[in-house]
């Protein structure tokens, strides 16, 4: 029944729950190209529905309409992603899949069109009250610890993406994803291992199968996944330089050595010494005699870093390596980004430049340096007055 002059457009309801409203359109079906009447109703008062009435009108008149569909979060979600997987990397796209999994458990049953911006501030709460999860001995464990702000940060972000996207395509009438803004995740302290900590835990660690490994993390500043995929060829013995050009990665449960870094500037020349050539020549004849121990076992794949069948080494086999190396030194453990990040520091408190730093890093901007390392800059302006101070003075 209609509402009469007052409320045109908006019809009555009446069932054995009592009364509801709704009031009617006129859109165009996509399949037919013809006109037909759709009714939208759930409202409690006659005004509401005339609002909304209103407000739909004046959206089809700008072009704004958008027709709400059934069309779920993780509907949209599995789309989103499947056409992100044309044009982005395999490791990201893991990386990606991996926040769905935290979005779809929580929201992943709500239809887009109803997303708001209460659904997210709803669903960074939860997210700030999880516990992280972890796959061990064939089953997933509750670490009893609450998820990373880093994780829940690149969980948001990824949920942002997919927003937007659904936005640009037609599917939300709000740009929500954009609007809803994030504070940027803080950067967690780091471990820095001082002089004589370095000295220690190399010595702890000489004769170790991993030495090359963690003796590489700690000179050059490497990447555990580049240093676990840095092959012979990518060595110049002669003039002293290492050549950045792959890496480790795991792609379907598959740990694989592909072509391209972390960033474009991840590509990069990083130049060593001596005594890091003297490991390497070393790691080589260490390999050299696996190969003939392992004969028809031994796959050949160039790693300077492998298995002592050749093949691409699972990064948890060196970290627990690397843990006992620490425990036998008697110093507190650190993690193998750590022993990058305590090249890193020491580089600056020596006086070599940030650009230098970072581009020894493979850091996409020099401002990256300086937002992981501002907590060493202090003591470097320190040092520069200081040694402004004597110029004058003498």
């Amino acid at each position: 029944m209609a509402r009469g002059k007052k409320y045109p457009g908006v019809y009555e309801r009446k069932d054995t729950d009592g009364r509801s409203f709704y009031y009617m359109i006129s859109v165009k079906d996509p399949g037919t190209g013809k006109r037909k009447q759709k009714k939208y109703g759930g409202f409690s008062d006659p005004e509401t529905a005339y609002k909304e009435y209103i407000d739909t009108k004046n959206k089809q008149n700008k072009g704004l309409y958008i027709e709400p569909t059934k069309l779920t979060l993780k509907e949209w979600l599995d789309l989103w992603i499947t056409e992100k997987q044309l044009n982005i990397s395999p490791v990201t796209i893991q990386n990606y899949k991996n926040r769905i999994k935290h979005i779809v458990e929580a929201i992943g049953s709500v239809e887009l069109f109803k997303i708001t911006k209460e659904t997210l501030i709803h669903f960074h709460s939860e997210l700030n009250q999880k516990n992280k999860v972890i796959f061990k001995r064939n089953k997933y464990v509750d670490t009893n610890t609450k998820l990373s702000e880093r994780t829940v940060y690149d969980t948001l972000k990824v949920l942002k993406m997919a927003l937007i996207q659904a936005y640009t395509d037609g599917k939300l009438p709000k740009d929500i994803g954009r609007t809803y803004k994030l504070s940027k995740a803080t950067q967690e302290e780091q471990t820095i291992l001082k002089i004589g900590e370095i000295k220690r835990f190399l010595d702890a660690a000489k004769g170790d199968r991993m030495y090359c490994a963690i003796y590489l993390g700690l000179t050059t500043g490497m990447r555990e996944s580049e240093i676990l995929g840095l092959n012979w060829k990518d060595i110049n013995f002669d003039d002293k330089v290492i050549y950045i050009v792959r890496r480790l990665q795991r792609i379907n449960n598959k740990w694989v050595i592909r072509s391209g870094t972390k960033t474009k500037a991840g590509t990069r020349p990083v130049e060593i010494d001596d005594d890091i050539i003297k490991v390497l020549m070393h790691q080589r004849r260490l390999i050299e005699s696996e190969k003939k121990f392992g004969q028809d076992l031994y796959k050949d794949t160039d790693l300077v870093c492998p298995t002592n069948l050749g093949t691409p080494m699972n990064p948890s086999n060196l970290r627990r390596s690397l843990y006992r190396i620490f425990n036998k030194a008697g110093i507190p453990k650190v993690t193998f980004h750590e022993l990058r990040h305590s090249h890193a520091t020491h580089l600056l408190q020596a006086g070599v430049d940030v650009k230098t730093t970072s581009h020894r890093l493979g850091h996409s901007s020099i401002r990256t340096t300086l937002d992981i390392y501002q907590h060493v800059i202090p003591g470097m302006q320190r040092e520069a007055l200081e040694k402004l101070r004597k110029r004058i003075s003498n």
